[in-house]
């Protein structure tokens, strides 16, 4: 990619990562409680209902956050990006890390069934596959925007092959209790996220 597209389009992808991965790379702790829960032999379909309104909770909030945080930087400070592609980038790369949260939920649940083959599964073929698409957009010089697309690749399949390892699964609704419980042991986990 640097020497078929230049060394700038590395830096407006790499800026882009960072800087939506400050919102949504971290889950605060909640799933190393949903791994951790999981892992005691809670019942798992309970696990999954509380894990997955706790992360597109957090999901719909850090999304708001980056947005707002965008509009707040280009229409009210009157500010904009270096590179006027910079912001859609940004946006496509929101998708990607949006998929990629949402298959965390797969991830952190096979680590507390201690399946480490299905753990590892979406990922894997997600990043794969996106390797040969991201080698095709280079050659044929297509635009940064096109690139950054390649990700959204990876998250839909990681999405798809980590919920279709779930699927014998239910997804049932949560105790009180067990939000609780998360909370508790995601809280300390959470403060040091915030802080680092």
């Amino acid at each position: 990619i640097a020497r078929l597209m230049g060394p700038k389009v590395i830096g407006i992808i790499g800026f882009a990562l960072g800087f939506v991965g400050l919102f949504l790379q971290s889950d605060y702790g909640f799933g190393m409680a949903h791994n951790k829960r999981i892992s005691e032999g809670r019942d798992i379909s309970e696990c999954l209902g509380a894990y997955v309104i706790i992360k597109s909770t957090l999901i719909s909030i850090m999304t708001a956050l980056l947005l707002l945080s965008l509009f707040l930087w280009e229409s009210i400070l009157g500010h904009g990006f270096e590179n006027p592609v910079q912001r859609d980038v940004i946006l496509v790369i929101l998708i990607y890390f949006v998929l990629y949260s949402m298959s965390d939920i797969s991830t952190q649940t096979f680590g507390g069934l201690r399946q480490t083959a299905k753990q590892q599964t979406p990922e894997f073929i997600g990043t794969f596959s996106r390797i040969p698409l991201m080698i095709f957009v280079a050659m044929a010089a297509l635009s940064v925007v096109v690139l950054a697309s390649s990700y959204i690749l990876t998250g839909i399949i990681m999405l798809i092959a980590g919920f279709y390892l779930l699927r014998k699964y239910e997804i049932k609704r949560p105790s009180k209790s067990l939000f609780k419980s998360y909370a508790l042991f995601a809280a300390p986990i959470a403060a040091m996220s915030v802080v680092t």
